[in-house]
């Protein structure tokens, strides 16, 4: 998952999955506007879905080290979402209306 790699990697995805859903929002193919809320919904994903699966892949050991590592990036991710997500959101969000 690009959101248990780097935070590089995580932004150019994060960029092109809110790319494509405001593509098929002004297309009228979805009656939501991704740009509402986009900040808070990825603390959610993270919270909800991301930590909880980098936990579990580390907790299985299947992945060797592999899984603590995603579990860090992940974790570093989120945190620095938290700090900085709300610019990356409103200047992505610009670029793309743009």
């Amino acid at each position: 998952s690009h959101a248990m790699q780097s935070w590089e990697l995580f932004c150019f995805w994060n960029r092109k999955l809110y790319e494509e859903l405001y593509s098929a929002f002004k297309a009228g193919r979805s009656d939501n506007d991704p740009s509402s809320g986009w900040y808070q919904n990825e603390l959610n994903f993270f919270r909800g879905y991301i930590i909880p699966l980098s936990e579990k892949m580390k907790k299985s050991g299947v992945f060797g080290d592999r899984g603590e590592e995603w579990m860090k990036n992940a974790t570093r991710i989120r945190d620095r979402w938290k700090k900085e997500g709300k610019r990356v959101s409103k200047e992505m969000i610009n670029a793309v209306r743009k």
